[in-house]
């Protein structure tokens, strides 16, 4: 198999000779240092464009031949033409190389399907320029491999129960992986045999994939352009303490590290991790979870951030079945070695300066949802006892609404716990650390330069939007199906622990009468077009799942233009403290989905959020708060350290898993992961060009 950092290779020079992958295929062409393929593909461009009487002789048999592709590399044949034609002619073979790739990629379109409209576009060129000898090489695989467009991915085999890594070139039978020192190797089978057109052969039971970070960073700064508006970080001016913030560049998070975000040629990236099912919620009974792991480059404006080309898509966690809270390091070690490398920095060629400059990386946010955030950051989970991430707040005291009275939790006695867990040699001594602090190992801890409390982002769309605002609207006025722990929610399914008949249906806060006052509402609205319109039979069974942004709309929108006349104008005494109890809910909601915030408005927020819990308990004494309303409290510091938390949601990476789901796949789960990975790749590298 290759090695970790090299290439196949397709030039003249490399075609003659023949290789075998992992997988027992046999390729034509020789794995090179990719810088090596760059030099041998100039090499190649330069010998064409060279005219000699041996090679006009062979394009001019070429143009007598059928219209089947040949298999050198892809060129445009006809009758000798002038140097400006010929470089219209090479632009006109671009554009059409890039429409194959992403009908291809981006639409779904078959490889069949793409050569189709090559030979239509090849019959439009033949009339247009009049050259009926023109040839097109119609393989959209010629097309993105002239574009350049494969990523450099790193594979290995993987255990399909604990996730321990091996190299393909010594796989041992059985996992030898061990959870603790003195626990008992894994013991699972690596390997299984794969009927194959060729006969039986021995393969990984699963392969795990990364893309290589310093491959990735070496194109992402290669690209015309990329480095002027990372610049722009470095000169920006962070307002006045206390002062309005309106992204993280003018919060005190962009300072943490010292100098190191103000620093030419210093890079801060945001890590997110979170699961999701490719099968999107239900196909067939099926339920299966892959993790994407994606980095996203904050020295990036907002508009810029989150682009296909600007993400570094970091690695997929092999299915069907997610990595547990212990055995996630070994998914994510192979990434953090990557980018522990770049913090004392690597001469990397850019494009202002092709010949090498340092580069230094540095992780600041964790980001995702809340069960994510729990195995990444080694958290507890929330029906620990100290369920807390952020403060050492015990489960029993989850209505203590005085923030005063809390421990905050610190990153070096967080490090200290972590490492004494790792240090334990048997699972009963890890399992008491883990009781006594509430902390596992986490892979994070190696980058030693992060504060692991602080640098987590508390993820506003999976906390609020389908957290605390979905529970008010089903658990409390009794709209809806009631979210549980068996509930087919792929994103908030561990966000609620599940309370059997625990729902306002004996006191519902919103009679009949009140709920089609609602619908009407939201039929008749008149809203701005980039807003959604939430289902005119909210509530209803059948208009499935609200999206996160719905309830946003819901509550900050919709609900306060229809419920505050009804409830104000109401006789009912009870009726009066629904209405003061839903003011402190949608005011806490507008501040907290602000793009603009400032500590004082944090302030504001926390007092809403305080007598809205406080008026709930109050009107709802049989319903139990849950861990998600004591994280919510924590917001109040997110905003005063981060700025406006919806500069860092979830939304945008959310929307790249939906990417991922859209990926074609053919349902091959032991290939689906790296699939979709590298498709997600390709899209970057097709989108920048």
């Amino acid at each position: 198999p290759p090695t970790m950092k090299t290439v196949l290779c397709t030039c003249p020079k490399c075609i003659t000779n023949t290789v075998v992958d992992e997988y027992g295929n046999e390729l034509r062409g020789r794995h090179v240092h990719p810088s090596t393929r760059t030099n041998h593909r100039s090499a190649a461009a330069t010998a064409k464009a060279t005219p000699t009487p041996a090679r006009q002789q062979k394009r001019r048999a070429r143009e007598s031949d059928s219209d089947e592709p040949d298999t050198k590399r892809p060129r445009v044949s006809g009758s000798a033409t002038s140097a400006p034609t010929n470089a219209l002619h090479s632009r006109i073979i671009l554009l059409i190389f890039l429409l194959m790739a992403w009908l291809h990629i981006w639409c779904g379109v078959s490889q069949e399907q793409v050569g189709a409209v090559a030979l239509v576009l090849q019959i439009v060129l033949q009339a247009a320029l009049k050259q009926p000898g023109l040839r097109l090489r119609r393989d959209v695989r010629t097309a993105m491999d002239t574009l350049s467009l494969e990523p450099t991915i790193d594979r290995s085999a993987c255990c399909p129960r604990c996730f321990a890594r091996y190299e393909l070139g010594a796989i041992p039978e059985f996992c030898t992986h061990r959870e603790s020192p003195r626990s008992r190797p894994c013991g699972e089978r690596l390997e299984m045999v794969r009927h194959t057109a060729a006969g039986p052969k021995l393969v990984p039971q699963r392969l795990y994939s990364t893309q290589n970070f310093e491959s990735w960073l070496q194109w992402f700064l290669s690209r015309p352009g990329i480095e002027d508006i990372i610049d722009k970080s470095y000169e920006h001016k962070r307002p006045a303490p206390g002062g309005t913030m309106h992204g993280i560049w003018d919060s005190p998070a962009w300072s943490s590290l010292g100098s190191f975000t103000t620093t030419q040629g210093n890079l801060t990236f945001a890590f997110f991790i979170d699961w999701f099912n490719p099968l999107t919620n239900r196909i067939a009974g099926k339920k299966i979870s892959y993790g994407a792991i994606m980095l996203c480059c904050l020295n990036l404006p907002p508009e810029l951030r989150y682009l296909p080309e600007n993400v570094y898509f970091a690695g997929m966690t092999p299915g069907p079945f997610e990595p547990s809270v212990t055995t996630i390091t070994n998914v994510l070690e192979r990434i953090v070695d990557g980018l522990r490398a770049f913090w004392d920095g690597k001469c990397l060629s850019t494009h202002r300066n092709p010949e090498g400059r340092m580069i230094r990386v540095g992780v600041i946010p964790l980001q995702g949802d809340t069960p994510a955030l729990r195995k990444a950051g080694g958290q507890a989970g929330h029906s620990a006892d100290q369920f807390c991430a952020f403060c050492t707040l015990r489960l029993a005291d989850i209505d203590n609404l005085n923030v005063h009275t809390w421990t905050a939790r610190s990153g070096a006695d967080v490090r200290a716990a972590a490492e004494l867990w790792r240090a334990a040699q048997t699972k009963k001594a890890r399992q008491e650390i883990f009781v006594e602090h509430g902390v596992r190992w986490s892979e994070l801890h190696r980058l030693e330069y992060r504060s692991h409390v602080r640098f987590t982002v508390i993820g506003v769309m999976h906390n609020w939007f389908e957290g605390v605002l979905q529970d008010h609207l089903r658990r409390f006025w009794g709209l809806g199906k009631v979210p549980t722990q068996d509930s087919d929610s792929d994103d908030d399914v561990d966000e609620f622990e599940d309370y059997p008949d625990e729902m306002a249906v004996d006191n519902p806060a919103l009679d009949d009468a009140t709920v089609q006052i609602i619908r009407d509402c939201i039929a008749d609205i008149i809203l701005p077009t980039d807003i959604e319109r939430p289902p005119v039979n909210l509530g209803e069974a059948s208009h499935g799942k609200l999206k996160a942004s719905l309830y946003y709309t819901l509550f900050a929108i919709i609900l306060p233009m229809c419920l505050v006349e009804h409830w104000e104008s109401s006789p009912n005494a009870r009726d009066a403290e629904l209405l003061q109890n839903f003011y402190e809910l949608a005011s806490a909601t507008i501040i907290i989905g602000s793009f603009a915030v400032s500590n004082a408005d944090a302030d504001r927020y926390l007092d809403h959020y305080v007598r809205y819990r406080r008026s709930k308990r109050q009107l709802w004494p049989n319903l139990k708060s849950r861990p998600n309303d004591h994280y919510a409290m924590h917001n109040t510091d997110q905003m005063k350290f981060w700025g406006p938390l919806m500069a860092l949601s979830e939304f945008p990476y959310e929307r790249m898993n939906g990417m991922f789901q859209r990926t074609s796949t053919n349902g091959h789960i032991y290939e689906m992961d790296y699939t979709m990975l590298r498709q997600a790749c390709k899209r970057g590298r097709l989108a920048a060009q």
